[in-house]
């Protein structure tokens, strides 16, 4: 896998950084994943982009 982004964005108050990974081959070839471990995955880099981020906010707001 390639990393193709790396990024900070602050979702729901705290500052999470995202890595999102490239692989040939796959249904969804686009994989994004939080520095709280949570992960999304997409056939383009905005819709794993997405995913990942949606997904870290919701867990953020589940454990608070």
């Amino acid at each position: 896998m390639n990393i193709v982004e790396e990024y900070e964005k602050e979702i729901a108050g705290r500052l999470i950084n995202i890595v999102v990974k490239h692989e040939q081959g796959k249904p969804f070839p686009y994989y994004a994943i939080s520095s709280l471990n949570v992960d999304g995955s997409g056939e383009t880099l905005e819709e794993a982009k997405m995913k990942c981020e949606s997904a870290t906010k919701l867990e953020i707001i589940m454990n608070k």
